[in-house]
């Protein structure tokens, strides 16, 4: 073979062989499976959660306000969510589901989520985000929420006579425990133009339909005038409730 021929034939062959490994290369990267992507991290959120009150009258309404948002700089509120809302009866739990509250998308993204219910007792309040492919869960910090018993003005005779027993009661609301010791009353007495402390004892309650009732029976020692408030000391289930004052008892020998 001539160098011409040899050359040509030389040429031929590197032509072919780099045409099977191009061919190879694409079939190989036809059959090979895909590189699955790396799953992108859910962005963190927290919670900030307030109450509109945190000391509200038994029986009256309760108002949580959570606000959720997503970590950026700055932070963006998510709306649309659901959120967990749970109570306990202590700041460490065991925490109970109430409810789960979501709110509408809007264009200013507002991530407020919000819960009232009527007030029954104290309770430490939560909400919980559990999260989703795109954003992280996150917790609130709790919120305690006391409820005041409702005490209502103690009724009591306009006069009385020294060591004269007389009776003063009012209404006590929810229905506390027959019995119990649930109800102070305070004394007071005019001296010198004002009001003093005078004495404190305790008040009988008893049961009145639906709610209770407190009573006492006093007999003051000394002439002036008096006047008497109730109050129900601080509890697991209630934070301090105090009536009104009554009218004024003026006391003579």
């Amino acid at each position: 073979m001539d160098s011409y021929a040899h050359r040509y034939a030389r040429r031929l062959t590197l032509t072919v062989i780099l045409a099977l490994v191009v061919a190879g290369a694409v079939v190989a990267a036809a059959v090979a499976p895909e590189a699955a992507a790396e799953p992108a991290e859910p962005t963190d959120t927290s919670i900030l959660l307030d109450a509109q009150q945190t000391r509200v009258d038994w029986n009256t309404v309760l108002i949580l306000n959570g606000t959720l948002v997503a970590n950026f700089y700055p932070p963006v509120g998510l709306d649309g969510q659901e959120v967990r809302v749970e109570r306990a009866t202590g700041a460490s739990g065991p925490w109970t589901l109430v409810t789960t509250v979501t709110n509408a998308s809007g264009p200013y993204y507002t991530g407020t989520y919000t819960y009232s219910e009527k007030a029954t007792r104290t309770y430490f309040w939560r909400m919980v985000f559990d999260g989703t492919a795109e954003y992280g869960p996150s917790t609130s910090n709790w919120v305690k929420i006391g409820v005041v018993p409702r005490l209502g003005k103690p009724a009591a005779p306009a006069k009385a006579k020294v060591k004269k027993k007389f009776t003063v009661k009012g209404s006590l609301k929810p229905r506390f425990k027959a019995g119990s010791r649930s109800v102070k009353l305070r004394w007071q007495i005019r001296k010198n133009g004002a009001w003093k402390n005078y004495k404190t004892t305790w008040a009988k309650v008893a049961n009145a339909g639906s709610y209770s009732k407190y009573t006492a029976k006093i007999a003051v020692p000394r002439a002036g005038k008096f006047r008497f408030y109730a109050f129900a000391p601080a509890t697991a289930k209630f934070v301090k409730g105090t009536s009104p004052f009554s009218r004024t008892v003026t006391v003579k020998k």
